[in-house]
């Protein structure tokens, strides 16, 4: 959705304006969001403005929680993506691996969930990040098999 270009038309393509429209759809109803590196410039304000609107609307968002990988400064993007975090419902992490959906994937939203809100103690299930790609995919098959 965001690919880095001045002047997005999102209408211009059939294509892109379809899954602008599905991405909004999803991000309304979304709980928690991982934001990877991107640093949402000031000129993307179609973007941002994607997202803003997606976010705040019709919920009130005191509980979401937003995790952002990337490297730099902790307030720098507190900064930039204050629009999108309440209070303290953050989390900033420069190692993928440290991150919370590396350490609870494919029920990264259950897991925090049970967590923060249920107070049960969980265990990690992290990534290996030792793994070649192959590896890894069979790794990722031996926990979907179960859903």
């Amino acid at each position: 959705m965001l690919y880095p270009i001045s002047d997005k038309n999102y209408e211009l393509d059939k294509f892109i304006s379809q899954e602008r429209l599905a991405f909004q759809e999803v991000l309304k109803q979304t709980y928690m969001i991982t934001i990877f590196g991107y640093g949402a410039p000031k000129s993307d304000v179609v973007a941002i403005d994607i997202m803003k609107n997606a976010w705040k609307a019709d919920r009130d968002r005191e509980l979401e929680e937003v995790e952002i990988i990337d490297i730099r400064d902790e307030s720098d993007l507190i900064k930039t993506w204050e629009p999108f975090i309440f209070s303290h419902h953050y989390r900033i992490k420069d190692d993928f691996y440290d991150s919370w959906i590396a350490n609870h994937p494919r029920r990264t939203g259950e897991a925090y969930f049970n967590q923060f809100i249920e107070a049960k103690f969980i265990d990690n299930n992290p990534i290996p990040s030792d793994l070649e790609f192959n590896d890894l995919w069979d790794w990722v098959g031996g926990i979907t098999k179960y859903e």
